[in-house]
């Protein structure tokens, strides 16, 4: 079980991701933004974050870079169904700037549970 930070301005995504995680024994926090997530990490240090890219307040590639300075430093997650740029392009500059996985939205459960398992080994 990891302490997961999920972090996505989309209230039902959040939910349904929530519960995906919660089925696979993680407990779970969440945040709407990244400027919300920081101050959340900040209080209680995650294990890994999942962070969607297009957000209001600090947009995810932010959110990445602000988790980068961190210590402990989390794992990190990108996902994104895209915005201005496609989400190939958000999640390839996720990739670049130290997520260690990217999804494309919308996920499944054996996707997340994927993405965990391989950043946590």
């Amino acid at each position: 079980m990891q302490r997961i930070l999920l972090v996505d301005d989309d209230d039902s995504t959040r939910k349904v991701l929530h519960l995906m995680l919660g089925q696979l024994g993680h407990e779970v926090t969440e945040a709407r933004n990244g400027l919300e997530a920081v101050a959340q990490y900040d209080l209680a240090p995650a294990d890994l974050v999942i962070t969607d890219l297009v957000m209001p307040c600090m947009d995810g590639i932010e959110t990445i870079l602000k988790f980068k300075q961190r210590n402990p430093r989390p794992k990190i997650i990108a996902i994104s169904g895209g915005g201005r740029f496609s989400a190939d392009e958000l999640l390839a500059m996720a990739k670049h700037l130290g997520a260690q996985q990217i999804l494309v939205k919308p996920l499944t459960l054996e996707q997340i549970s994927a993405a965990i398992l391989q950043v946590s080994s």
